[in-house]
């Protein structure tokens, strides 16, 4: 293994022998010859010292110092915890127990009575305890013929059922005490609504003539007694 010389003793041997060179001009040519080649040779070997340092110092360059990175920020987390409020206290109202209101069926206002014992002309209304009649007209047909025309009206506030037979229960009568028999068998039962209305029809039937008025009679038992006079 070739040893290698470092480059300063390379150059000091040089030197020396340089120096050895010239202060001995009477040496022989052989020894001068090889001096020469000596020097050669060292020269060859520092140059190829020369040679090997510069890649080394070439790879030896020392790098550039990095710019420092600055840290990465680690992030905070806030943590929000939302303070917990106390549910409102309901307080349930106090209701005060109201009693039923129900509201009470009006009373009916009843007409008035007509008074006892009053003869009403045709066309006028008689009223007992809210149930009324009205002799509404007469019409004298074929000379033998009386028809009489009512209307009965139910105020009493409540539905009202009765019997009406037209014989019995309406008669007509002369000035002269006349009386004229039933022209129709007709018996009515009747049912008849709180405020409702119906007409009914009578038929009599005689010899009318010579007689200066007619008392008519309307008698219905636990309901109505009613006269009219017709002239």
């Amino acid at each position: 293994m070739k040893a290698k010389l470092s480059l300063p003793i390379l150059l000091t041997m040089l030197l020396v022998t340089i120096a050895c060179g010239t202060t001995t001009p009477n040496l022989e040519a052989t020894q001068v010859a090889h001096d020469k080649a000596t020097m050669e040779a060292l020269a060859t070997t520092i140059a190829e010292q020369q040679e090997a340092q510069e890649p080394a110092q070439a790879t030896s360059t020392v790098p550039p110092t990095p710019s420092p990175v600055p840290p990465t920020p680690t992030p905070v987390v806030v943590v929000v915890t939302a303070t917990p409020q106390a549910a409102p206290t309901l307080v349930s109202p106090t209701n005060t127990p109201m009693p039923p209101t129900s509201t009470p069926l009006p009373t009916p206002t009843l007409p008035n009575d007509t008074p006892p014992g009053t003869v009403l002309s045709v066309g006028q209304t008689w009223t007992t305890g809210g149930f009324s009649a009205r002799l509404d007209r007469i019409e004298f047909v074929y000379g033998n013929e009386a028809d009489l025309y009512f209307t009965f009206t139910n105020m009493t506030g409540r539905t009202l059922f009765y019997h009406l037979n037209e014989k019995e229960h309406i008669t007509m009568q002369d000035d002269l005490g006349r009386f004229f028999s039933w022209g129709h068998p007709y018996d009515n039962d009747v049912i008849l609504e709180n405020e409702e209305s119906y007409t009914e029809q009578v038929f009599k039937e005689g010899d009318f003539s010579g007689a200066s008025y007619f008392i008519i009679t309307l008698n219905i038992p636990n309901l109505i007694y009613a006269q009219w006079r017709y002239n």
